[in-house]
Order: structure tokens, then sequence, then C-alpha cells
């Protein structure tokens, strides 16, 4: 038995149980994110270039869902999770694994909602508490027994996924038709671009489309570094805003 890899597999399980967790939950949207766990996973096995890349990719893939109600449609979390080593551990190209990360979301969502219906057991569980006056009982319910819960389901499947998962899908990537690799990888080139288009879709309003445009072919045919790209983008919309909101404040006065 590998320990570096049973180590490795029982920290994604915990990571994962983390973002599920009581204290977890207060700091999800950072844990959360793809970006975040691929810059940690990418520290961990010693790629950090793979991991962010990856992570970014799988960010973009997400970045227009909305969880209407809190309930998301996509697990981002576990994709990023099962893909980032995956790839690095396999070679598996980034498209190709951007690819893999959409139905490992739609497989998180399932864990999601497996945990929510668990979690409705604890509420009544802590109302028969409440009517027997038992306050302890009820801080047990929503503390201690939900963290518990919260580890079964998340630490035992991602330990799993991750012990075994380079070791069966690495076979496999062997045997799979280059056809269907180069298909894999031209549908997770285009998913990015679709989560893309419905930030776009969502946030987006006419007066702010040329902005858009103006910017995307600067980036492409002057071959400016995206990263000053996105800089001067957050410059420009901070100037505009502030200058909006001062002369609000002088029209009225203030």
């Amino acid at each position: 038995m590998d320990m570096s890899l049973v180590l490795f597999a029982l920290f994604t399980g915990i990571y994962y149980w983390f973002t599920f967790s009581v204290i977890g939950y207060t700091f999800s949207d950072a844990f959360f994110s793809p970006v975040v766990v691929g810059f940690i996973l990418g520290l961990v096995l010693g790629d950090m270039t793979t991991g962010l890349t990856l992570g970014a990719t799988i960010q973009l893939i997400y970045i227009g869902i909305i969880g209407a109600g809190g309930n998301w449609p996509a697990d981002e979390c576990m994709a990023a999770l099962i893909v980032v080593p995956l790839a690095i551990r396999t070679g598996m190209s980034v498209e190709a694994a951007a690819a893999l990360a959409v139905p490992l979301g739609l497989l998180g969502a399932f864990v999601n909602n497996i945990w929510r219906g668990g979690n409705t057991v604890l509420v009544h569980w802590a109302d028969k508490y409440a009517e027997k006056g038992d306050e302890k009982g009820v801080a047990r319910c929503g503390f201690l027994y939900a963290m518990i819960w919260s580890f079964i389901i998340t630490v035992p499947l991602m330990f799993v996924a991750n012990y075994f998962g380079a070791s069966l899908v690495k076979p496999l990537l062997g045997v799979i038709p280059e056809w269907i690799m180069h298909a894999f990888e031209i549908a997770g080139g285009v998913l990015p671009c679709l989560g893309i288009a419905m930030t776009i879709g969502l946030i987006g309003k006419r007066n702010n489309f040329a902005l858009f445009f103006l910017a995307f072919f600067i980036v492409i045919y002057s071959g400016v570094n995206v990263m000053f790209a996105a800089i001067m983008g957050v410059c420009l919309a901070l100037t505009m805003v502030f200058n909006r909101n001062k002369g609000g404040r002088e029209l009225n006065g203030r």
C-alpha cells in the first residue's frame, strides 16, 4: 500500500468534508472554488502550474451557475478535487480533464442532496430535544451530529475516488481511440466559453457590451498579457463606479 497515496486521498476527503462541515460552510465561497482547490492540490502534488490551469478552467465552466434557493445544480468543488489530481497523475490534457469535470460536478449535486436529506433528520431530532428542554441535545444535533454526518457522506467517497481513480483511469486512457479523446478535448475547450457566455447573459448590460468587445479585441490583436488586461479592467471599472457615486453625491448636495 502506497502510504503517500493514502495520505493524499485522505487529505482530499478531509478537505471535501471541511467544505461541507459547519466550520467550512463559513468559508465555502473560498475553499469551494476550483481555483483554490487547484492551487492547493497543485502545491501538494508538486505541479502548481497544472493545478492552477485545471482549477481556472473548471472555474470558468461553472462561473455562470446560480444556486437558486441555495440548491446548486453542480458541485464544482468535487469535480476539481477529483479531476485535478487525476489529470496530474495520468498526464491527461487540460481539455479532456475539463470535459470529465462536468459529469463529476453533476454527481456532486446528488451527494449534496443526500447530505441535505440527512440534515433534515437531524432537524427533527433537534425538535424532539427542544420539546424536552434539552439545550445540549439541540446543540449536538446542530454541530456534533451534523459534523459526523457530513464526514460519513464525504470522506469515504473522496478517499476511494482519489485512491483508485488514477489506477483505473490510466489503463483506460491507453485503450480509448484517439478520435474519442480528441472529441473530449474539443468539448473541454468549448465548456469554459459556455461558462463565460452564461455569465455575460446574466450580468451583461447593453451599455457595457462595447467595453467587453473592446477589451476582447485589444487582448487578441495587441498580444497584451491577460493578467495585465484584467488588472486594467478592474481599475477602469473601479474608476467608473467611483465617479458615478461621486456624481450622485454631488447631485444630492452631499
